[in-house]
């Protein structure tokens, strides 16, 4: 399975912006940190233009899997669910539980 580099890309991202938020505090000059905030939240949010909301939806999804699996114990929270052919998260079969169940994509069928 191929690693989805766009979700490690995001966390990468909040690692700068966290760093910019501590240089911030210490300078109290806060224009870099607020710009870099703003500049990663429309990047995630034009994925939905790009990637479509399927897609869209499954990545963001997949940013909250490793924190969401982190630590379960095999049976998982009460909230978490198998998705159906793990087609509910860019990490495919790496997390086999999400939370809801991967809910956009298994209501209605």
């Amino acid at each position: 399975m191929e690693l989805p580099y766009g979700v490690l890309a995001v966390y990468a991202a909040l690692v700068v912006w966290a760093g910019l938020g501590l240089d911030a505090l210490r300078r109290g000059v806060y224009e870099r940190f607020i710009a870099w905030g703003i500049g990663l939240l429309v990047v995630l949010n034009v994925g939905y233009f790009v990637r479509g909301a399927p897609d869209a939806i499954a990545f963001f999804i997949g940013i909250y899997d490793v924190l969401d699996n982190f630590g379960l114990p095999v049976e998982g929270a009460a909230a978490m669910a198998p998705c159906e052919g793990n087609a509910c998260s860019v990490w495919g079969d790496r997390f086999a539980i999400i939370p809801n169940g991967g809910w956009p994509f298994t209501t209605g069928s």
